[in-house]
């Protein structure tokens, strides 16, 4: 039989998963805008690290006959990648999302899973996807087509990410709910 001592470190439920409540306001457009602009630096950032690391990598293995200028390529678009995939699925945000206190959740209110964040992410290379949240839900088409959703903490008004997913949402108005029966 143990016998608990006053003495022992409390315990913590570190790997608990976190949930947001449904009434969790949606990021507002000017937020997500600079989560946009933000975001884009700091995958460009990690892109050069990336690099960087790779080329150092190449000329440790003396590896001969690398075309450089394609490898770039291939370390840009690949940091993109893993900027938004290792970030968004491992702690729900990046680090524009930290600063400023929004966070990309599922329909649950949780941290979404990593082939949603995947899906999130490759939508994010459609042509004119950074303009769809100009439409009347102000959401994107990362975030529709992935089931996701950016929330804010910070915030203490706005439209619920729970309704969001409802049919016939429309940001500034709440949507039309059906009762049943």
């Amino acid at each position: 039989m143990a016998v608990e001592t006053p003495y022992a470190p409390p315990k913590a439920r570190v790997a608990a998963e976190i949930r947001l409540p449904p009434s969790t306001p949606l990021a507002a457009l000017g937020r997500r805008v600079v989560h946009l602009l933000l975001d884009w630096v700091f995958a460009w950032l990690f892109s050069i690290l990336c690099g960087f690391l790779v080329g150092v990598a190449i000329g440790l293995l003396d590896i001969e006959g690398v075309n450089l200028s394609r490898l770039a390529g291939i370390v840009a678009l690949a940091g993109f990648i893993l900027y938004y995939v290792v970030f968004e699925a491992s702690f729900g945000w990046t680090l524009a999302k930290l600063i400023t206190g929004s966070r990309v959740v599922d329909q649950t209110g949780g941290k979404p899973s990593l082939l949603k964040v995947l899906g999130r992410t490759l939508a994010r290379g459609v042509p004119f996807e950074p303009f769809s949240f100009l439409g009347r839900t102000g959401i994107g088409w990362h975030d529709r087509w992935s089931g996701t959703r950016v929330v804010t903490t910070r915030a203490v008004d706005g439209p619920a990410f729970a309704d969001s997913f409802r049919p016939g949402f429309r940001r500034g108005r709440a949507p039309e709910r059906v009762e049943p029966g």
